[in-house]
């Protein structure tokens, strides 16, 4: 009789159950059979059309690719659980596994190459990640296309020379985008730090902001090709209380001065924004630093009619009768009509025939200015308070 074999016979059914219901493991431990897969399906989908249209209708060609991926890795993942019903020999299973790279290899030879940033398109994959801030499917796509590219482009490759992407995700407000971003550059470039800073200012996103500071992006850097200034000035232009305190707190240099040369605290006053003024002058900024024209927080900030920001500035000590090359700041105030400010630095104790150079070097004064003007309450408030009539002519 026979001697019968103590070893069970292959079950097709059940290896092919266990091998379903292994998947999300082997999705985890074989990343690397996943990619090289899922780049054999997709340079099979780029040899095969020559080009980047889709063979899937209209969908775009980045979901066909990611669609024959992912069958792809699934046919590759079960490879091994399927070996022995298929009685694969194994010398076969790794020329399958050769053949990716083989196959990922020709087709960047035939000048195929993956475009992953159609920022244009509504449909696009990777925008529609980094817009719902879904870093899972970021970093899939960029493993995706990764996988398109030659061992030697691979190596190089770095979202150090991705700027695009990491505008769109500081302007639709991606934190976790942001933050993989930063993380797996090798550096961001002073002048992508300061125009993503800048845009995630623009749209009051201060996730986007911390998220930056946190990767390491410079505070002050300002970029003049993109037209870009320094986070804190623009942080204090427009009032943003929050990201003014977080670039403090990172240290960033309170005197920094954008294209017109004034200094966040100039910006802040001019613009009314108190609440800014008072953690500028707090933290130690200059009160009354001036630009080359003369013009210094108090002056711009009268000149606006920002008198809140006046009155905190008197308040905390700022020069009423600064000069330099410039008017005071009675004279500002008076030669743009604000009477409500002109009321308050006179009460401050402003001199009210204080005189600078003016047309052909004759003298003028804050009443003269306002006489030119048409604003005949301010005049009639500066003669009030003791001004010699304007001069005629």
């Amino acid at each position: 009789m026979p001697k019968r074999s103590s070893r069970r016979k292959p079950s097709r059914v059940p290896v092919s159950i266990g091998g379903l219901l292994a998947f999300p493991v082997m999705m985890g431990v074989s990343t690397g059979v996943f990619t090289g897969v899922a780049a054999w399906f997709s340079s099979v989908v780029l040899v095969a059309t020559g080009s980047w249209t889709s063979v899937m209708g209209d969908l775009d060609a980045d979901v066909a690719v990611l669609v024959a991926g992912l069958v792809g890795a699934l046919l590759g993942l079960h490879l091994g659980s399927f070996r022995s019903v298929l009685r694969l020999p194994r010398p076969m299973t790794r020329l399958v596994a050769l053949t990716p790279v083989v196959l990922v290899d020709v087709a960047v030879a035939g000048g195929a190459q993956l475009d992953m940033a159609h920022f244009g398109d509504d449909g696009d994959v990777m925008q529609q990640a980094i817009v719902q801030d879904d870093v899972v499917t970021f970093r899939a796509l960029l493993a995706a296309e990764k996988a398109t590219m030659s061992p030697k482009e691979r190596r190089a490759f770095d979202l150090r020379d991705r700027p695009d992407l990491l505008r769109a995700a500081a302007q639709s407000g991606s934190e976790a985008v942001v933050t993989a971003i930063v993380e797996e550059a090798s550096s961001v470039r002073a002048c992508d730090g300061a125009v993503a800073l800048e845009v995630a200012l623009q749209n009051r996103h201060q996730g986007v902001v911390d998220a930056l500071i946190d990767g390491g992006v410079s505070v002050d850097a300002a970029c003049g090709a993109c037209r870009s200034e320094p986070a804190l000035y623009l942080a204090a232009w427009g009032g943003d209380l929050p990201a003014t305190q977080a670039f403090l707190k990172a240290g960033a240099d309170l005197e920094c001065v954008g294209d017109d040369l004034a200094t966040p605290l100039m910006r802040a006053a001019a613009n009314n924004h108190t609440g800014v003024v008072a953690v500028l002058i707090e933290s130690g900024a200059q009160i009354d630093a001036h630009t080359p024209a003369g013009e210094t927080a108090l002056t711009l900030a009268s000149n606006n009619g920002s008198l809140a920001a006046v009155e905190l500035l008197l308040s905390r000590g700022a020069e009423l009768e600064h000069r330099e090359v410039a008017r005071t700041p009675l004279m500002v105030a008076a030669a743009s009509g604000h009477l409500h400010v002109v009321d308050h630095l006179l009460e401050a104790g402003a001199f009210v025939d204080a005189t600078v150079p003016g047309y052909k070097d004759r003298p003028e004064r804050a009443v003269d200015l306002a006489e030119r003007k048409g604003h005949h309450s301010v005049v009639d408030r500066l003669l009030a308070a003791g001004a010699a009539p304007p001069a005629e002519g």
